[in-house]
C-alpha cells in the first residue's frame, strides 16, 4: 500500500498557499506577524462599543412616553368609536399600529442587546482560557528553567557523584512524586 498525506516521502505541507493571490499572501503574512493575533481584546471591546450603542437606541423614558401616547390614542380610538367618526377611528388605529411597531422595534433591540451580552461573554470566556494557558505555560517554563539551574549548580559543586546522586533522586522523588512525571525529564535520570 502506497503511503498518502503526510505519511507519503512527497508530502509537503498540505497548505495550497503558494497558489493563493500575491496580495492574498502578503495579507495573510501581515496578519500573521500579529503577536496578539489569538487575543479577544479588541472584540471584546467592539462588543462593549456596539452594546453602549444599541442602549443608547432605547430609553426608559422612551418607554413611559410611549405608553402614556398608547393609553392617550386607544382613548381618543374609543372617543371615535362612539361617536362612529370612521375617519378618526382609523386615523387613532393607524397610529397605535405605529405606537406598537415602534414598541416592537425596541423589543428587537433589546433581544440583539442580549445576545451581544453573550457574545461578549463567549468572548471573555475564551479569552480567559487563553491567558490561563499563556500563563501555565509560562509558569512551567520557569520551572523547568529552575531545575535545570538547580541540576547545573549542584553538578557544578559536588564532587563526590554518590552524593550527588543521592541528593538528585531525593529532589526528583519530592518534586516529581505527585506530578504526572510530564517534567520528570527535566532531572537527569542516570548520573554523569
Amino acid at each position: 500500500m502506497t503511503p498518502v498525506g503526510p505519511a507519503s516521502p512527497n508530502y509537503k505541507h498540505g497548505n495550497a498557499c503558494k497558489r493563493w493571490p500575491a496580495h492574498m499572501r502578503d495579507a495573510v503574512g501581515e496578519i500573521l506577524k500579529d503577536a496578539d493575533l489569538i487575543a479577544m481584546r479588541k472584540e471584546i471591546a467592539l462588543y462593549d462599543v456596539r452594546i453602549g450603542d444599541l442602549l443608547q437606541k432605547v430609553s426608559p423614558d422612551q418607554e413611559v412616553a410611549r405608553w402614556a401616547e398608547i393609553k392617550k390614542t386607544f382613548a381618543d380610538f374609543e372617543t371615535a368609536q362612539k361617536t362612529k367618526r370612521i375617519d378618526a377611528m382609523e386615523m387613532h388605529l393607524s397610529k397605535l399600529k405605529e405606537l406598537i411597531h415602534s414598541g416592537m422595534t425596541d423589543s428587537e433591540i433589546w433581544k440583539d442587546i442580549g445576545d451581544q451580552i453573550e457574545g461578549r461573554r463567549r468572548a471573555v470566556d475564551t479569552e480567559v482560557k487563553r491567558l490561563s494557558t499563556f500563563h501555565e505555560a509560562a509558569v512551567s517554563q520557569q520551572f523547568l528553567v529552575l531545575v535545570d539551574r538547580l541540576v547545573n549548580i549542584l553538578d557544578a559543586n559536588i564532587a563526590d557523584r554518590k552524593t550527588y546522586s543521592t541528593i538528585i533522586n531525593a529532589v526528583q522523588r519530592e518534586l516529581f512524586s505527585s506530578a504526572s512525571g510530564e517534567v520528570a525529564g527535566a532531572i537527569p535520570a542516570t548520573i554523569p
